[in-house]
């Protein structure tokens, strides 16, 4: 079996894609409590929502970049 190794290049790009994600979700939650005039403490009783959303957001982004490599590896040529 193949060792499998991530540099730390790749792991840089995925806490960033991670942090950009969590700011997204947060950004949500906070142009939520603004348009529906709820309370400020809402943004920190709200956390594991936001929590779920960064999931959410980390994982349609994951599939995103799966598909985006799969397409290029079905049109690029084999050598």
């Amino acid at each position: 079996m193949k060792d499998i190794t991530i540099t730390a290049k790749q792991q840089k790009k995925e806490l960033r894609l991670l942090l950009a994600s969590f700011i997204l979700a947060l950004g949500c939650n906070v142009y939520a409590i603004i348009y529906y005039n709820g309370s400020w403490s809402e943004l920190y009783t709200g956390i594991f929502y936001v929590l779920t959303l960064t999931g959410v957001f980390y994982a349609a982004s994951l599939l995103i970049r799966l598909l985006i490599m799969g397409i290029k590896k079905l049109f690029t040529k084999k050598q």
